[in-house]
């Protein structure tokens, strides 16, 4: 941190609006430090510069501290060199790459087991393919919506909840299909399982929407009362902002970790 705040010094004349203090010194430090950790986990390349990472608008605002950035992504490995270490997020990427490529050239031939990871970094999902892949090896997926339809399923992108699923299965050349339900989701109780499809259907892309009264229609043709089931138990809340938002959710939670046997 401090050799990041060091290097934001040196740099100063290219911060938009200077570095006027060492508190914003260390929190452009902290900021820095994350974007190298981004890029690094998504193995993300920036030998053409940062304009290919974004495009359209979002182009013109990194216009603005690009000059900055660029300088510090040549000057940092350069420093981690001299001190002889490197970055935490880059050693854990090499360190996943390795492992998925041992275990792919060798797979163990005892259990192996890999759950509640979406494999959002492209190293965990290499690691994810290759245990999949191992005789005796399962991937454990949290929260796989098996009854989106196939045309919203395509639309299922960065931003969806679905999105980092989406890639991992595309990456594996797995289909939805032979995804396997894990044996105790098969004894929920009937509102659990129309919450959870309200709750999918709720989760949509934005442009695969417009047909919610045919959805509600087909749920209520697999049982008159669904949408009934799966709204029982829930409540509304309508925060003014955010803020107020996030302090309801805190209290509910606290409310239940609070109550015996609540989970």
């Amino acid at each position: 941190r401090f050799e990041l705040t060091r290097m934001v010094v040196e740099l100063a004349q290219l911060v938009p609006g200077g570095v006027g203090s060492a508190s914003g010194a260390l929190d452009l430090a902290d900021a820095l430090g994350r974007f190298f950790d981004g890029l690094q986990i998504e193995e993300a390349s920036v030998a053409g510069g940062l304009a290919e990472l974004v495009a359209g608008e979002l182009a013109e605002h990194w216009e603005v501290s690009r000059a900055f950035l660029e300088q510090a992504l040549i000057l940092w490995p350069g420093r981690l060199e001299d001190l002889g270490v490197v970055d935490v997020s880059e050693r854990r990427v090499r360190l996943l790459r390795r492992l998925a490529e041992a275990w792919t050239t060798a797979p163990p031939k005892g259990v192996l087991v890999a759950a509640g990871s979406t494999g959002t970094a492209p190293a965990t999902r290499a690691l994810l393919i290759a245990i999949a892949s191992a005789p005796q090896g399962a991937v454990v997926l949290p929260g796989l919506d098996i009854g989106l339809d196939e045309k919203a399923w395509g639309k299922a992108d960065v931003q969806h909840p679905q999105g980092a699923l989406k890639r991992l299965l595309d990456a594996g050349r797995v289909t939805r299909a032979q995804v396997q339900t894990w044996p105790a989701s098969e004894g929920e109780q009937p509102h659990e399982r129309w919450r959870r499809r309200i709750v999918n259907e709720a989760l949509r892309p934005a442009e695969e929407t417009a047909d919610w009264l045919h959805v509600i229609g087909r749920l209520k043709e697999e049982r008159e009362d669904a949408v009934a089931e799966g709204l029982r138990g829930l409540s509304l809340v309508s925060a003014r902002t955010e803020e107020e938002a996030a302090t309801t959710a805190a209290l509910l939670l606290r409310e239940a970790l609070e109550t015996p046997e609540r989970t």
